[in-house]
Parts: structure tokens; sequence; C-alpha cells
């Protein structure tokens, strides 16, 4: 059976906030894409562009030794990347605090298989990149409030 879209109105609320916490950081507009690009956000300023993937977590930048993304959204993002020459990113909001990376052609990412016990889906097992923190820059050290009482829900 092949995988529903997981994402809900209260996921799509918690990206929004994301977006907003960005656009008020940088500077820029980020643009919700359509989902047959598989990736968040076009993100643009007078001087800067980016491809964004947003990852919203339940839990703190410390419960994992890595942050993660399926292999999947990397190849869509560094495929845009490449085929425009405009960045791409992907940021993680966690529970805590805001972290993002920057897809670079010349590393030699962390790939492994996630199993789980008992798949639901077809895609249930698939290959994740694991981004140590090393090579992610903190945004902020506070949590942006994505719990559904924090915002609103």
């Amino acid at each position: 059976m092949k995988t529903p879209s997981l994402e809900t109105k209260d996921d799509q609320k918690r990206e929004e906030r994301v977006a907003g916490f960005l656009e008020g950081l940088w500077g820029v507009t980020c643009h919700k894409l359509p989902t047959n690009y598989s990736l968040d956000y076009w993100i643009e300023s007078k001087n800067n562009c980016f491809w964004c993937e947003v990852k919203c977590r339940s839990f703190p930048a410390t419960k994992y030794e890595t942050f993660i993304v399926s292999a999947n959204k990397l190849r869509k993002g560094a495929s845009f990347a490449k085929g425009t020459n405009v960045p791409f990113i992907i940021v993680w909001a966690m529970k805590d605090s805001v972290w993002y990376h920057q897809w670079n052609p010349k590393h030699e990412y962390d790939i492994r298989m996630n199993l789980k016990e008992d798949p639901k889906f077809e895609e249930d097992n698939e290959p994740y990149v694991h981004f140590p923190k090393d090579i992610c820059k903190c945004l902020s050290d506070k949590p942006l409030g994505l719990d559904r009482e924090e915002i609103g829900f």
C-alpha cells in the first residue's frame, strides 16, 4: 500500500511558523511550493534565494546525535540546487531550538537504511541522511512554540 500524504493542517501551520521565523531573521520572503516539487519553500530576497525543506520535530535537539531527513528529500533538493545554481537548505525546528544545513555537493553524507519492525506502508523502510550537528548551524537556541497549545490549535 502506498503511503498517503501524512501532512496535516497542524503540520502546515508549524511550517508557516518556521517560515515566518526565517522571514524575520533573514529579511526574506518564503513562498510555499506546490506538492509536486516535494520541497516546502522557495525563499527569496533581493540578494539571496534558497530551496528549502522544513522539518518540525516534537523533541529537543539533544535527543539524538544527528538530525535526519529522507534521502529522497536530499536528492530532490540537491537536484534543484544543481539544476538552478540556487542553494538548498534543510531547516529543523526542534522542541528547544532551530537549526539548518546548506547542502554541499562536496560533502560525503552519512546515509543509513531506516527499518521499521512493523512497516505499515511501502515507503516506511527507506534510506535516511544523518546530519551531525557540527555540519549544521543553530539559528535559535529557543523554541518557536510549535506545540498545539502554544500555536493556538
